[in-house]
């Protein structure tokens, strides 16, 4: 991919053509896409990992519906849209517009995303808000789903519409939309295997669930980090001691977990221990303008207690750090008692669920097995140290942007932000867009989204920047109404 560090150009005229297109797109926002992105936060459908009826209850079908009811209400020319069930998978909506360009070969675009939602987090939203309780306020949609990224569906389908209402030809589109991406996505593969013909081969692949760096420039990624989750767990006892007749004799799991974890951890920086990778030039090229773009937001966006500091101090190698290093967490544990119910004792075991974000090339089991090596290797004390995969997913290396492609992304990003494009890289993990640049390799995936920075996606009182989408959605329509003459 090109290097987008070149000083910035004037902004080139934009044609009526693309004015009236925006201009419409821009009122779809607001007459649309605004009010039936409200109807969908008001729809609990939770994504199986947090919802054990998620199977029974309905929920999930319920949003489908609500996607493809509305649909229905566009009259969108050529278009087959269904909801596709079966047995023990999670649901999808699935459609194809045929295309209604008449000159040369029309191209293949799919656009992915996903209907489901992360947990609500209830108690944790900000008086006079809820996950399920859609608010405008400040320009902001406040509301569980909306960012991440129930907008999606809406705002492609009213963009389908836009064009045939002004006889702009438009190419075949497919349009896949999942309900199982914040558990890990355990179904797309089964769904591509068995809709690949009606697929095809996709010449461009829209996945629209992710970042932007700020809401003033439009952001591509181009990166993203892999993710593996595990159980680490030490045990010394076939049962708890009290800790007055055991302590001093046997020695405490959670040290030995503590010690076992400094040699693949630094604590004092966070720093992971000789795993060793490479950055592309492409990418580090990438990586340090756009480090260049960001100040004290990039962790200022964050609710960090008024005395924290950040990782580190120069903004650049935060930023880099965030997208290709790997970096630890424990996100869950057991063998430790609420404080509540704590006995004075010396615990047989220690558990700790265990997540690491891996660099976007390295193979996340490859990952996984030499950590494994190290923490369960010459045990101290003898102990009984095992380590259980869970679950984890590659990281992802855009292919390169043809130029041709290049130069209108550049082009609307001017006409519609009145700046370059930016290509970043997003520390998050979307593992199945590897898988899926593996299934389609000559595929272009244009992975971009309206996520920003204090939209708190997956956390209390998750926003969508309404203006951010209406600037977001002009060079989208404007992308794809030109994408055939790429």
């Amino acid at each position: 991919m090109s290097n987008p560090s070149a000083p910035a150009h004037p902004t080139p005229a934009v044609t009526e053509r693309h004015a009236k297109l925006r201009a419409a797109m821009r009122s779809a926002v607001d007459e649309q896409i605004i009010p039936a992105l409200k109807e969908f936060i008001e729809i609990p459908n939770l994504s199986r990992t947090y919802d054990k009826e998620w199977a029974t209850n309905g929920l999930l079908q319920k949003a489908c519906h609500h996607c493809i009811d509305y649909a229905k209400k566009l009259n969108i020319k050529g278009l087959t849209l269904d909801l596709i069930e079966e047995a023990g998978k999670t649901p999808m909506v699935f459609g194809i517009v045929e295309p209604t360009s008449t000159s040369g070969s029309p191209k293949n675009l799919m656009f992915y995303g996903h209907i489901d939602k992360q947990p609500h987090l209830t108690p944790d939203w900000r008086e006079g808000l809820a996950p399920t309780k859609p608010v405008i306020e400040n320009g902001l949609l406040y509301g569980r789903g909306g960012a991440d990224d129930g907008y999606n569906f809406y705002t492609i389908l009213s963009m389908l519409k836009i064009l045939q209402h002004q006889n702009i030809p438009h190419d075949r589109i497919v349009l896949f939309f999942e309900t199982d991406e914040e558990s890990g996505s355990r179904d797309i593969l089964f769904w591509v295997e068995k809709l690949k013909q009606q697929i095809g081969t996709p010449d461009i692949m829209f996945c629209l669930d992710s970042t932007s760096i700020n809401n003033k420039n439009l952001s591509i990624t181009t990166t993203l980090r892999g993710v593996v989750q595990f159980d680490f767990s030490v045990r010394m006892l076939d049962k708890s001691s009290h800790s007055g007749m055991a302590s001093g004799i046997i020695p405490s799991t959670f040290r030995i977990a503590r010690h076992l974890l400094d040699r693949i951890e630094d604590s004092k920086t966070g720093e992971m221990i000789d795993f060793n990778y490479d950055i592309p030039q492409d990418k580090l090229a990438q990586a340090k303008h756009t480090g260049t773009l960001q100040d004290d937001f990039l962790w200022k966006s964050f609710p960090i207690v008024k005395s924290g500091k950040p990782c580190c101090d120069h903004l650049g190698d935060m930023y880099l750090a965030n997208i290709w290093k790997p970096q630890l967490e424990i996100i869950g544990q057991t063998g430790i008692p609420d404080k509540s119910c704590a006995g004075n004792v010396l615990r047989d075991e220690t558990c700790l669920r265990i997540s690491i974000r891996v660099p976007p090339n390295v193979d996340h089991k490859e990952f996984f097995n030499k950590v494994k090596e190290r923490l369960t290797k010459d045990p101290p004390y003898g102990a009984e140290v095992n380590c259980h995969y869970f679950r984890g997913g590659n990281g992802w290396c855009s292919n390169e942007i043809p130029q041709t492609t290049l130069s209108k992304i550049e082009t609307f990003s001017q006409q519609v932000f009145s700046k370059p494009v930016c290509f970043n890289g997003c520390g998050g993990s979307i593992p199945f867009i590897g898988e899926l640049q593996i299934l389609f390799p000559t595929t272009l995936l244009f992975v971009s989204g309206v996520l920003l920075p204090d939209g708190n996606a997956h956390g209390p009182n998750e926003n969508l920047d309404i203006e951010y989408l209406r600037k977001f959605s002009e060079v989208l329509i404007s992308f794809v109404a030109d994408f055939n003459q790429s």
